[in-house]
């Protein structure tokens, strides 16, 4: 008998309004297994992202499961690079973790940037988020930079 276990399907979906209602992805954001960091899905702001031709969300399904999402977005330029993917968030619920879901993910979104003829894509997170580094520098990355993020509330 063989030990190995069989590696899930992962399936990664952009949405889009004319192949997603909004409900239902409402519905999938607002599911228990995701981190609660303090933010609320808001279906007039979902609405406008999702119909927004320059933003991508990336939803990852598992055997059928939503089981990770992630956004991103063309960052036009004004010199030689044009435009650039910037990808915001990635999230992958618990249950799913360290099964190639946000990894799939990544190919997808970067997949997509080539698509649009970006000259890069980049990412940013946390020094001391181990499981998103490890991702990240996984992915074979042509470059890494320190960099500190000033926010302000407005």
């Amino acid at each position: 008998m063989d030990n190995l276990q069989s590696k899930p399907l992962i399936s990664i979906q952009l949405i889009r309004p004319d192949t997603h209602s909004l409900d239902e992805v409402m519905k999938h954001l607002s599911a228990d297994g995701w981190e609660d960091e303090g933010h609320t899905e808001d279906p007039a702001n979902l609405k406008r992202y999702i119909e927004d031709p320059d933003c991508f969300l990336l939803l990852a399904y598992v055997n059928g499961e939503v089981a990770g999402m992630l956004t991103a977005y063309l960052h036009k330029k004004t010199d030689e690079r044009g435009q650039e993917m910037y990808v915001d968030e990635v999230e992958t619920k618990a249950a799913f973790r360290r099964q190639g879901v946000a990894r799939s993910m990544m190919q997808h979104i970067m997949e997509i940037a080539r698509e649009h003829v970006c000259s890069e894509l980049w990412v940013a997170t946390e020094t001391d988020n181990d499981a998103a580094n490890a991702l990240y520098a996984g992915l074979s990355p042509s470059e890494t930079e320190p960099s500190v993020a000033y926010i302000y509330r407005l």
